[in-house]
């Protein structure tokens, strides 16, 4: 869901959520030859791809591979020019407002409001999302992102690693089922990565599904169940992380993105 799209009414929401389930034989995100095109550019050729429920795809490419342009047509922020996807079983095209029901999204916009503080832009959008907006459970919103010390704080006041954290507490707000995480370790220090990564653990836990988007091999991999490799817009590797030692993975990264797609 998205700060610029209210929650639907009751009454239709639990229609379209009643039809999003990830069951052992449907995938969570099902991604069905994807493409999209800009003019005569292309930015995405036939991508197909799954997750399943609980797990976590990160898709590795190198800058203009694509990556952000697929994470925006999962979000239904972008219609495909070809194919379409599936998340927990809700088409991207026919059903995309019950899918920004079940999706949260951390992109390169915080979408936060630098005049107000850290639980004011909390408070705002938990209202707006129709999710519980006490001040308990936005405080532990903030302890898990590691700013609660900094809950009265401007987010203008802020780095741009404090920003992304207080982000991905915004998107958290709804219980997304579905996480899509565009280059989230950009700007963290070390010690928000380590909340990032912790958090994506724990999320894992809770059966949340997700992909992230990054070229940070070395990171990316410490999360990952399932590794992808993203080339001028098509998929060159997609397999179980464990398919791959550290050092095996950037070899065939190297080579991915040296010699491009097939």
């Amino acid at each position: 869901m998205y700060p610029f799209v209210r929650a639907c009414p009751p009454k239709e929401g639990r229609h379209l959520l009643s039809e999003a389930r990830a069951t052992p034989d449907r995938a969570a995100i099902d991604v069905r030859g994807i493409g999209k095109s800009f003019g005569r550019q292309t930015a995405l050729d036939g991508v197909s791809f799954t997750v399943a429920s609980g797990k976590c795809l990160v898709l590795f490419g190198p800058n203009g591979a694509g990556k952000t342009t697929l994470i925006r047509l999962l979000s239904t922020l972008a219609l495909p020019t070809a194919g379409t996807a599936l998340i927990c079983g809700l088409d991207i095209r026919s059903s995309a407002r019950g899918v920004r029901e079940i999706v949260g999204v951390l992109s390169h916009e915080s979408f936060l409001y630098d005049a107000m503080t850290a639980i004011e832009n909390l408070r705002f959008y938990a209202r707006m999302y129709g999710a519980a907006s006490s001040s308990g459970r936005l405080e532990k919103s903030l302890e898990d992102v590691g700013l609660l010390e900094r809950a009265d704080d401007p987010v203008s006041s802020m780095s741009r690693g404090m920003t992304q954290r207080l982000a991905l507490a915004r998107c958290m707000l709804h219980g997304p089922r579905v996480l899509l995480l565009d280059e989230p370790y950009s700007g963290l220090d070390p010690h928000g990565a380590e909340i990032l990564t912790r958090q994506i653990a724990e999320l894992r836990e809770r059966n949340c599904t997700i992909m992230l988007t990054t070229h940070r091999l070395e990171t990316g991999l410490e999360v990952a169940d399932r590794v992808a490799i993203l080339v001028r817009g098509r998929l060159s590797v997609h397999a179980d992380s464990r398919d791959f030692t550290r050092d095996e993975f950037q070899r065939e990264y190297t080579q991915a993105v040296a010699e491009g797609p097939s």
